[in-house]
């Protein structure tokens, strides 16, 4: 999904429309990866205290 989205916000013309996607799209691949660290920490707990 986060490709098509680049695919999409890259064929806009040039100026803040443009620049706005593609920072609202890097934020949404930061929480992404944000959640994804997230859930490996949190299987890391688990095994630990298991």
């Amino acid at each position: 999904m986060l490709s098509q989205l680049m695919v999409s916000a890259l064929k806009l013309p040039p100026g803040a429309e443009k620049r706005d996607s593609l920072i609202l799209i890097g934020c949404f691949r930061e929480r992404i990866a944000a959640m994804k660290w997230a859930e490996v920490d949190r299987g890391n707990t688990l095994q630990r205290t298991a």
